[in-house]
């Protein structure tokens, strides 16, 4: 038996940071459920590097996604909110890394779910947090490379500030001690301790401050 068999995961993320977070929980046996929207589902599908496709879809964003289930969803259609929200209120976890209001405007947001669920982990991958005066600016990993001076240390001598050749910010922002995702590593801290008895608890990772925290780690290093 796995660490996470039985538990169910609702994955309302794009791109490598949450579904990151959320491939690791289904290898540890949770049950992934990965929402998308109809057609062009996970704007990740398209992200391609170096032009690897497999059966249509970018061969990283398959990576990221195994073994998850997909559902589809149309959050602006009353059913199929009701659908989704269904799921909600039976599942043990939830996460999304969409813009801080995103969710509310589907009507997903963290009280929102609380009622459906009281017993829910709701956790969340945003820039810069939902409050203060960068809320609305966009998080993206080289924003967050750029911002917190991670570039600064990357390249020649002589060359301006250059982005690592990985996404920093979205993926291995994410792995701290030992190499697992902050927000997994949350989710299971937070499991361990009440041995399978969820309560409410709502989980917020911010691309900017694990950025500014990989500067720090790398210049004390140096």
């Amino acid at each position: 038996m796995k660490l996470l068999e039985g538990i169910v995961v609702l994955d309302f993320c794009q791109f490598l940071s949450g579904p990151s977070a959320a491939m690791r929980l289904g290898d540890l046996g949770a049950r992934v459920i990965k929402i998308e929207r109809p057609e062009t589902g996970d704007a990740g599908r398209r992200l391609t590097l170096r032009n690897l496709v497999s059966d249509g879809d970018a061969v990283n964003f398959q990576i990221i996604n195994r073994g998850k289930e997909s559902y589809t969803a149309n959050m602006k259609d009353p059913a199929d909110l009701a659908r989704v929200k269904k799921l909600a209120a039976r599942a043990d976890v939830m996460i999304s890394n969409f813009r801080p209001g995103i969710m509310a405007r589907m009507g997903l947001d963290y009280k929102t779910v609380r009622a459906l669920n009281p017993g829910i982990v709701y956790g969340t991958v945003t820039g810069y947090g939902t409050e203060g005066p960068w809320v609305k600016k966009p998080g993206q990993d080289l924003l967050a490379q750029s911002i917190s001076g991670v570039a600064y240390l990357s390249g020649n001598e002589a060359d301006p500030p250059v982005a690592l050749g990985l996404s920093l910010a979205d993926s291995i922002s994410s792995m701290m001690m030992p190499k697992l995702p902050v927000l997994l590593m949350a989710f299971l801290s937070y499991y361990l301790m009440v041995i399978r008895k969820w309560s409410v608890q709502k989980m917020m990772i911010l691309l900017l401050a694990v950025s500014v925290l990989g500067y720090f780690t790398t210049v004390l290093a140096v």
